[in-house]
């Protein structure tokens, strides 16, 4: 059995992560899919999922994207979200769970990336990332400008 890709294993051990109960359906250069169950502590009072929940998630997956794409150069890399937005685009009814969050990079967005950090270029990009209940209805989409910077010595 292989071991387990250890940024993906990084990730696992994040408080959010741990919190929300996100557990990732894909995990691989540029592309991040998750889902979630919604557990009560996760609602509001609409018995939605709690919208802050719905902006960390989107982060999560975004992130998760982001620094998959860059694999065995994350230890030599400073990475940051400089800035994140989100549309709510319908009700996340708690019942309508799980959600998959859904976050993936070009080709060529993936190519730049990479070529860049390789290269210790500092480089800025957005992170999308869209949230669909079970039906499959998107019920928000959100962005982020993932920062990349080579790590001082």
């Amino acid at each position: 059995m292989a071991s387990e890709d250890p940024v993906l294993a990084g990730l696992r051990r994040l408080g959010f992560v741990q919190y929300s109960g996100v557990q990732w359906k894909e995990f691989s250069p540029g592309r991040s899919v998750l889902s979630m169950a919604p557990r009560a502590e996760h609602l509001n009072h609409n018995k939605d999922l709690h919208a802050a929940v719905l902006f960390g998630i989107a982060e999560t997956s975004a992130m998760g994207a982001s620094v998959s794409a860059i694999g065995d150069w994350v230890d030599e890399t400073y990475i940051v979200v400089r800035d994140g937005r989100i549309e709510y685009k319908a009700r996340a009814k708690g019942d309508t769970g799980p959600f998959v969050v859904t976050s993936a990079f070009s080709a060529e967005l993936l190519a730049k990336i990479q070529a860049d950090v390789a290269a210790r270029v500092p480089v800025e990009f957005e992170a999308p990332a869209d949230i669909a209940d079970s039906t499959g209805k998107i019920v928000a989409s959100a962005g982020f400008t993932a920062v990349f910077r080579p790590r001082r010595a």
